[in-house]
């Protein structure tokens, strides 16, 4: 006989599959569209112009904007892991696709203010890239730290960081932790790569309770009140006697 713990966690998988099935893009059949989930917020920020709060999942094509004072950590999955929006900051999730249980295509782009990230180990089929105005950087299983002026820190793993100036493309730079790459002053310039400047953002706090659904949905059917007590059960010589 099965638990209550392995029906639903059967429920869910089946659940995740069809989710995910139904999300497929028309546009790209081999890949399905995955999504970011707010799961730490502080002061007041919107996506797509509308408040955003603690648990909103954000699709593909929304902008994610942090006003004074406030941050946004989002967790993307397969699409990257977490990443913080810093204060003043202007985020859109551009591209956001599934090609695999560890594989994705992922595209945002910083138009504003700062992001920190702690992107899991990112697969070599996977492409994570954050564009600015200044250029492109492709994270690879990485804590980094980005500016929409393209300035690029890393703390752990390493970035190749490509910069564009004036329509012209820099040599790619690969940064390793403890390095930090400022954009070139003229077109087609070599990128400045420094140590990393005291005082860095932190990457993306961890999240709190756990991160599959699983596990929350079986934590919440145990907070259940336990159902009402059924009366004791009575032979019928037992019932004729009282009666």
């Amino acid at each position: 006989m099965k638990t209550l713990g392995s029906l639903l966690k059967s429920a869910a998988a089946l659940f995740a599959v069809t989710a995910l099935v139904t999300t497929a893009s028309a546009a790209n059949p081999g890949a399905l569209k995955g999504s970011a989930e707010i799961y730490k917020i502080s002061g007041g920020a919107t996506v797509n112009g509308a408040p955003a709060y603690k648990g909103q999942i954000v699709k593909e094509g929304s902008t994610i904007v942090t006003g004074p004072g406030s941050e946004v950590s989002i967790d993307l999955g397969v699409n990257g892991g977490q990443l913080t929006i810093k204060a003043n900051s202007t985020l859109s999730l551009d591209k956001l696709d599934i090609k695999g249980a560890d594989t994705g295509e992922t595209f945002l782009d910083l138009k504003e203010g700062k992001v920190s990230g702690n992107a899991k180990k990112i697969s070599a089929a996977s492409k994570y890239e954050i564009k600015t105005a200044k250029g492109v950087a492709g994270i690879r299983g990485t804590s980094f730290i980005i500016g929409s002026d393209g300035t690029t820190s890393v703390t752990g793993g390493t970035v190749v960081v490509i910069f564009v100036i004036n329509g012209v493309q820099s040599p790619p730079v690969t940064l390793n932790a403890g390095q930090t790459a400022i954009p070139p002053t003229t077109p087609g310039g070599a990128p400045t790569v420094v140590a990393n400047p005291p005082g860095l953002p932190p990457p993306p706090p961890p999240r709190d309770g756990g991160t599959t659904d699983v596990e929350t949905t079986i934590t919440v059917k145990k907070d259940l009140p336990p159902p009402d007590p059924q009366p004791p059960y009575k032979t019928e010589g037992e019932k004729d006697r009282e009666g």
